[in-house]
């Protein structure tokens, strides 16, 4: 046979051979069709389509209706959201509704976001990479609720006017074990009193945690914690604390200690004396002075560490109320606390780092001298424990300490009664009444507030002609 009738005998049978294999897969399309046309799905909801966030959705039945009824092809209808894959598997593998249908139930939906959601049954064809799907159901899922809780972690509830408040948040499901999308949440924190400041879309830290800074305006405030909401929850308002800001403001307790503890009337001793913070505020400024009787220190600088020390002795004058009067730092109240002749041993570990400051010998001997410099205090933050030994605990003004405060009654300046001290002094066969009244004015500097007279000089007596003090003088 000729070569061209060979070729051409070859080109008619791969023609055929490709047409018939065109035809079967036209066909196979047709069946595939058919197939599929043999399947169908209707999807229901079993409850409402609404939910909130954190509870489950609604369940659903489909309606699976297929050529031969065999419920073990029910296993095989799964639920897909949002055109994922179909991974929501049935309940059960279906109940027989006809000879060609079954009814298949499944579970609700957990943990789905808030927002609109698509669902939507699909079911593969064995042998075949056909989908039938089903008709879509909308299920709207809102927000949830949120318990809101806060806390000042500043220490205390009293600042100086713009100073830094760290908040910590507590933000929490009104549905038992949803977990709160707070990192996507923001925060709001708003002071009401003398002035309305409000502080919004503020984002916590890794500790749910914000910092804020108080108003300038002192007064009492109102702080009140809220959140701003996040993709899954709505804003809602929370704790309302209480928060004073201003000047004048409470010193720690003040601490006396002196070597010897008991200190007897014209003994030599050195005395030491602490003056702590308020809680989350700067270390105390200014001067302080002993007093004993009629006779007293001339004002002691306050070291950066907040005490300082001084040998002096005191004459006896027959009592036994030792007096520290503390003044001289606009952000603390003055005031004066009372403590007794004994009092604990100074700590080994304290006074003497710092320079010294000039003299103070007000009817004793001796140089004031500051303590150990402590680190610089951060406003806000917790002040560091005042140094102390195992074997000589620090003592607090109380029980051993009465502290007095003073306080502004308006406008002016109104002196305060300090203490008032009578002496009576028999001279010749009569008697007279010497009465002293010492005050302090509330507005005092660091240079005011020494006693203007001379050591051991008393020019504030005051000769009085009646046998007892007036009944008007406390």
């Amino acid at each position: 046979m000729p070569s061209n009738h060979k070729r051409l005998v070859g080109r008619l049978c791969l023609a055929m051979i490709l047409a018939a294999w065109g035809l079967v897969a036209q066909q196979q399309k047709v069946q595939a069709k058919q197939h599929a046309e043999d399947y169908s799905l209707t999807l229901t909801a079993k409850t409402p389509t609404t939910t909130q966030y954190g509870f489950k959705t609604s369940g659903f039945v489909v309606v699976f209706d297929h050529p031969t009824n065999n419920p073990i092809n029910g296993y095989g209808v799964g639920l897909s959201i949002d055109n994922g894959p179909a991974n929501h598997g049935p309940s059960d593998g279906g109940g027989v509704i006809s000879p060609t249908e079954l009814q298949i139930t499944y579970d609700g939906f957990a943990g789905l976001s808030a927002g609109t959601h698509t669902i939507q049954a699909q079911y593969t064809i064995p042998g075949s990479s056909t989908v039938v799907s089903s008709n879509a159901v909308s299920i709207t899922v809102s927000k949830g609720d949120v318990y809101v809780r806060c806390s000042i972690l500043t220490v205390a509830t009293t600042f100086l006017p713009g100073q830094s408040m760290t908040l910590g948040f507590e933000v929490s499901s009104k549905v038992s074990g949803a977990p709160v999308d707070w990192q996507q949440g923001t925060f709001i924190v708003t002071f009401n009193g003398p002035t309305t400041a409000t502080h919004a879309s503020l984002k916590a830290n890794t500790n749910e945690q914000v910092t804020v800074n108080v108003p300038t305006t002192p007064g009492q405030y109102q702080v009140i914690c809220s959140y701003g909401g996040s993709p899954n929850f709505n804003a809602a308002d929370g704790s309302v604390l209480i928060a004073d800001v201003g000047q004048g403001h409470a010193t720690g307790p003040i601490r006396l200690y002196s070597n010897p503890s008991t200190v007897q009337p014209g003994q030599a001793a050195t005395w030491y004396v602490v003056i702590p913070p308020g809680p989350g505020l700067p270390t105390p400024t200014g001067t302080f002075r002993i007093s004993w009787g009629f006779k007293s220190t001339n004002p002691v600088h306050v070291s950066p560490a907040g005490d300082g020390t001084i040998p002096f002795t005191f004459t006896g004058d027959g009592y036994h109320v030792i007096e520290v009067f503390y003044a001289g730092d606009a952000n603390y109240k003055p005031e004066y606390v009372d403590f007794t002749q004994t009092n604990p041993p100074i700590p080994s570990n304290s006074g003497g780092g710092g320079q010294p400051v000039p003299s103070a010998p007000a009817g004793g001997t001796g140089t004031a001298t500051p303590g150990t410099p402590a680190p610089t205090p951060v406003v806000g933050t917790p002040m560091p424990t005042e140094p102390a030994t195992a074997t000589t605990p620090i003592a607090s003004a109380e029980p051993g300490a009465t502290k007095h405060t003073t306080t502004d009654s308006g406008t002016g300046t109104m002196p305060i009664v300090l203490g008032s001290l009578g002496l009576l002094v028999l001279a010749g066969g009569g008697g007279m009444l010497l009465w002293r009244r010492r005050t302090v004015p509330t507005s005092v500097s660091a240079s005011e507030h020494a006693s203007p007279q001379e050591p051991g000089e008393l020019d504030d007596t005051v000769p009085l002609t009646r046998q007892t003090p007036p009944g008007d003088i406390a």
